[in-house]
């Protein structure tokens, strides 16, 4: 089988890195008053749940320094009001279709005209197909990092196949009759997933899904969370290191978990570095008023060590039915498969 591939490559790097440490080093010069007229970020990400049904060996969901719970909807449209946010992404430390109010956030923010993306595991889209597709979602991301019981269960333990599977046929065939969302498959790329690769792009191509995504993992994996089975998992030359550029990539993006507190971005998973709490304060104090705005442009936080914002550097990689790569001086984002 031969695959269509194509690489997101960045080549100009040098002058990227010239102009992010010209940043660094100016910003902080910067008045406010100027900043201001950008105004405070409008894409943000919002944590409907934090707590999650699976147990996947690079996230830290089941191991969080914070306090588990559920959004209100009540709660969320706060938010809204206080954040006006242009874009949100329903995610962040839990799985976003277990709060029983998700549908009702989605359906309130397209009434705002709010673009609104959702990361999901894929467990609850066999049953939750149709409100999906009913509820105006613009943009879901479905995690699919195997064909059989065995290569899904070896990274996401406690999941199941053929429910996976199902889900997403069942959300295809729906989607054919409704439109949005525009879906994302996105595939990990470790040893069992590698292994039926095929079978994972020919079942991509039948359900005649919008994008596949093949990323290649990062050691460190998500919050800084380490993969303790990266040997069984995958090797090196799937493995990759985050670098840290010398200015944040993601200024104007913020992260809020689901009890209010606002987040530098999506790396700080356990709340250590929260600027306050928008049900408490109003989002131009929180962001203006505090000095953690100039420390997370300048990447000051011990999460940015580990940021996956960035381009990451890889090794060649290696496949059975695709060409090596050999990177050179190329940085590789993310693999981009075509499946038509």
């Amino acid at each position: 089988m031969t695959l269509d591939v194509k690489f997101k490559c960045v080549l100009n790097l040098n002058i990227k890195k010239s102009l992010k440490r010209s940043l660094s080093t100016n910003y902080g010069h910067i008045p406010k008053q100027f900043l201001k007229r950008f105004g405070t970020p409008r894409n943000i990400v919002i944590e409907p749940i934090a707590g999650c049904n699976l147990r996947c060996h690079a996230c830290p969901s089941d191991s969080l320094e914070r306090e588990y719970g559920k959004m209100t909807f009540e709660n969320f449209i706060k938010v809204l009001d206080k954040m006006d946010p242009n874009n949100i992404g329903l995610y962040f430390m839990g799985e976003p279709f277990l709060n029983n109010e998700i549908f009702e956030m989605i359906k309130a923010a397209k009434k705002r005209n709010i673009k609104v993306t959702i990361n999901t595991n894929g467990t609850t889209l066999y049953r939750d197909y149709e409100k999906i597709v009913e509820s105006g979602l613009d943009h879901l991301n479905i995690s699919l990092d195997g064909f059989s019981q065995e290569s899904m269960n070896s990274y996401r333990k406690g999941i199941k196949a053929s429910e996976i599977l199902q889900g997403i046929k069942l959300l295809s065939m729906a989607k054919e009759q409704h439109g949005p969302p525009h879906i994302t498959i996105r595939t990990l790329l470790f040893k069992p997933a590698i292994k039926e690769l095929a079978q994972i792009v020919q079942f991509v191509k039948t359900c005649k899904i919008d994008d596949h995504r093949l990323i290649t993992p990062i050691i460190t994996g998500w919050g800084g969370k380490i993969n303790t089975d990266a040997d069984k998992l995958g090797n090196d030359k799937h493995r990759v290191k985050a670098g840290k550029p010398d200015v944040c990539p993601s200024l104007f993006r913020m992260a809020v978990t689901w009890d209010g507190e606002v987040l530098p971005c999506c790396n700080d998973v356990h709340g250590q570095y929260s600027f306050g709490n928008i049900f408490e304060s109003s989002f131009e104090d929180i962001f203006w008023n505090n000095d953690l705005r100039l420390r997370k442009c300048r990447r000051e936080f011990s999460i940015c060590d580990i940021c996956m914002d960035e381009e990451v550097e890889a090794d060649a990689i290696l496949y059975e039915e695709m060409e090596t790569i050999k990177p050179d001086e190329v940085y590789i984002e993310e693999i981009i498969v075509n499946p038509y």
